[in-house]
């Protein structure tokens, strides 16, 4: 399920759980237009209802497992998105995202929203991960919630620096950020496999992390599809996708190599016009173009990029602390130079107190 996350945010600093709980307690709701409360006996939780002081539609709130559903705050793909709080502590606030079934969204889709919930579950509480409270079944759909996160997509930093690339410190933070994402979801059993800027939440204290479980894979499962379609991002997914020879967490590292590269450069690898292309470009060496394409970034960093990037899985990282050792001197280097913000400020200091 493919949400954005700008609408899954937006509208919820404008309310609030802990009152909208409490009115639900007293079996109540308050209308946003007229801020009147209605009481909620026999309105079905879940939909939209006139209110009958002023006719405009409200929105029926529900409690799934523990968790209230308070309010629509935006929409996308096949499914909704809403602002929750855990009714035992109002103050925790959550994303819901609610899919029914229709004409369009079968029962496959609601199978992949539980699946994905039930995975994303399962790698408990992580800083750069999005957590899953909880999930389950609808009469007449699926559900899932998570942890809120306040913060701007990968993609869309970068396009706030329009085509210039951010800052090479600023963008190995993320690398580390990300690398341990990824190590910790290995761990837990499987291939991340959906690796792009659309899929990293930039916070704003500088802190990435990811989101979006839909494409993981258990290790045998990434290792042995051989056929079926190829699902992902075709600027970031790596060659043994496109030939079906396998995956395994080398994968996610390649992914890793191109986000970094459309981070610093402000452009993608390969020109996004024409998607055989793309991963026709994948399939070819890649080793001899990337220093050319990197000019003027930092030596050390264009290496990191570049052994991320290898065509043959053997030829890149072999494993998530060798990607750490090899950013450590870049970023010693980089520590000349004062840092680009305040964000990166702090993640300077807090990098080199957990170092020493």
């Amino acid at each position: 399920m493919k949400l954005s996350w700008s609408s899954m945010t937006h509208g919820a600093g404008r309310a609030d759980p802990s009152a909208m709980a409490r009115d639900f307690e007293h079996g109540q709701c308050r209308c946003a237009n007229c801020r009147k409360k209605v009481s909620l006996a026999d309105l079905p939780p879940l939909t939209l209802q006139p209110c009958p002081h002023c006719g405009c539609l409200l929105f029926v709130p529900a409690d799934l497992d523990g968790w209230l559903v308070l309010c629509p705050i935006g929409s996308g793909g096949m499914g909704s998105v809403y602002l929750a709080c855990y009714r035992a502590q109002p103050t925790q606030s959550a994303t819901a995202k609610i899919l029914r079934r229709s004409e369009k969204v079968g029962e496959e889709a609601l199978v992949r929203l539980t699946d994905e919930a039930a995975i994303g579950a399962s790698f408990g509480a992580h800083p750069n991960l999005a957590q899953v409270y909880g999930y389950g079944r609808l009469e007449d759909g699926a559900f899932m919630i998570m942890e809120t996160i306040d913060g701007l997509t990968l993609l869309d930093r970068i396009a706030q620096h329009a085509q210039r690339g951010l800052p090479e410190e600023t963008v190995l933070y993320y690398a580390l950020d990300i690398v341990s994402a990824l190590e910790h979801i290995y761990d837990c059993g499987y291939v991340y496999r959906d690796l792009n800027p659309s899929n990293v939440i930039v916070q704003e204290d500088g802190v990435a992390r990811l989101v979006d479980y839909g494409l993981c894979l258990t290790h045998d499962e990434a290792w042995e599809r051989r056929d079926g379609p190829i699902f992902g991002t075709p600027l970031y997914i790596a060659p043994e996708r496109c030939l079906r020879t396998g995956e395994d967490f080398r994968s996610d590292i390649y992914s890793l190599g191109m986000v970094c590269f459309y981070a610093l450069k402000g452009d993608p690898f390969f020109s996004p016009t024409e998607v055989m292309k793309v991963i026709e470009g994948h399939l070819r060496l890649l080793r001899t173009q990337t220093k050319t394409k990197m000019a003027g970034c930092h030596p050390g960093l264009v290496d990191v990029v570049d052994l991320m990037i290898k065509r043959e899985p053997e030829e890149r990282f072999q494993t998530y602390d060798a990607i750490r050792h090899a950013i450590r001197p870049v970023l010693e280097d980089l520590w000349r130079t004062d840092p680009p913000d305040a964000a990166t400020r702090a993640r300077r200091k807090a990098y080199r107190a957990s170092s020493t």
